[in-house]
């Protein structure tokens, strides 16, 4: 059937349409699934590739720089397992968690604060993941409470 004759079609059938989206909604979330799958193993082996010379031979001062440098790398791995989180749960329900998209949040502005080296960051800079923070959690607490969020 000839693409133009497919589209006059979907068009004079919105219900047969809305299950061609639906479809490739559907299909486009296993897509990303299957590919942050890809990259959370990828993040996996980053990370056990950091953390195996650091076994072998350990440095003088683990506690220092290392340490934070291993809490980026843990926190971008969750970062990810939380982003396949909220695909697979929109492939479950159909719609967007909200609050899992706003603690994925979180934990990326969190992850950033961790990993900043306050050297290099002015005032303004500081006062700015601040405040994203406070309106992450802000919007989390409307979601949750007063918007009907589950318990």
């Amino acid at each position: 059937m000839p693409l133009m004759r497919r589209l006059r079609l979907l068009r004079s059938q919105p219900q047969r349409f809305d299950r061609f989206v639906h479809g490739c909604e559907g299909l486009i979330a296993r897509i990303l699934a299957l590919t942050m799958l890809v990259v959370i193993a990828i993040a996996l082996v980053d990370l056990w590739r950091y953390l195996i010379p650091l076994a072998v031979a350990p440095q003088e001062y683990f506690l220092g720089k290392s340490l934070v440098e291993i809490f980026g790398f843990f926190l971008s791995v969750l970062i990810a397992v939380e982003i396949l989180q909220n695909i697979t749960s929109y492939l479950k329900s159909q719609r967007v968690q909200l609050e899992l998209v706003l603690i994925t949040a979180l934990t990326a502005v969190a992850r950033k604060l961790i990993i900043l080296d306050l050297d290099k960051v002015n005032g303004l800079t500081l006062l700015a993941l601040g405040l994203t923070i406070l309106a992450i959690a802000i919007s989390y607490v409307i979601i949750r409470h007063w918007v009907g969020g589950e318990d």
